[in-house]
């Protein structure tokens, strides 16, 4: 993997004092995906597109899940929204929800799940499930989600915390070569640890799986330089390992 900063760092905002991953950098915003690969065995990782990390332009870049701390800056206007259809976000109506949207929004990181590494043919039926497996929020009683909404604006989730916790059925399905975006939901702010696992059926290797977990700093508005002023301690920097 390229793009792998070295670092140490204790995140300070939010509740109580969490310990995040030995190695660390920001992505701030710009495209990245949540990457499938497989070669011999699965490579979660995080790809960017374009986009800020650090402070610094980034193009094409590949980073260890623990590498990379994905910032979730926006809060959703109004908070969340009421009625049953909306409760797999974990909260109550009106109440804070943070956000990163499934739609690009300037300034912002805009995050997709990709897996355009794995060549279709590869897999049977070119499917690849994408499972929630654990969620470590700051208090540890929050909640994440991942959902899209149709065209009448009512919320499809695919994973939820939520209403008897992760079970099998909180995955996607991805498509061999394919991306797909998606809303990302958090109830509260601080540091957040999400672990997914990939699985398929290999046309070679047969069922296979591999999981990777990814660190989301949800912080208030506005959110890059609040960060910077509220949130994160970095010692031991700086420099990329290629």
């Amino acid at each position: 993997m390229t793009g792998m900063v070295k670092g140490t760092f204790i995140v300070l905002f939010g509740v109580g004092m969490l310990a995040g991953p030995a190695t660390a950098a920001v992505l701030q915003s710009g495209h990245a995906d949540l990457g499938l690969g497989y070669e011999e065995g699965w490579d979660l990782h995080i790809h960017v597109e374009h986009g800020m990390v650090d402070g610094l332009p980034v193009i094409d870049e590949e980073y260890e899940p623990d590498a990379l701390i994905i910032l979730v800056p926006n809060k959703l206007l109004g908070g969340r929204p009421a009625g049953a259809a909306w409760d797999p976000i974990g909260n109550g109506a009106a109440a804070d929800t943070w956000l990163l949207s499934a739609v690009q929004q300037v300034g912002m990181p805009f995050v997709g799940i990709g897996a355009e590494e794995i060549a279709p043919g590869g897999f049977v039926n070119d499917e690849l499930t994408l499972t929630l497996t654990q969620v470590v929020s700051p208090s540890g009683a929050g909640h994440f989600a991942l959902y899209t909404t149709d065209g009448f604006g009512q919320p499809q989730f695919g994973m939820s915390s939520y209403e008897g916790g992760i079970t099998a059925a909180d995955a996607i399905t991805v498509p061999a070569g394919g991306h797909l975006h998606f809303n990302y939901s958090f109830t509260e702010l601080g540091l957040w640890a999400i672990t997914f696992e990939a699985s398929g059926t290999h046309s070679v290797d047969g069922p296979t799986a591999g999981s990777g977990t990814y660190y989301f700093h949800v912080v208030p508005e506005p959110a890059t330089l609040a960060l910077l002023g509220l949130g994160i301690v970095l010692a031991g920097r700086r420099g990329k390992a290629r």
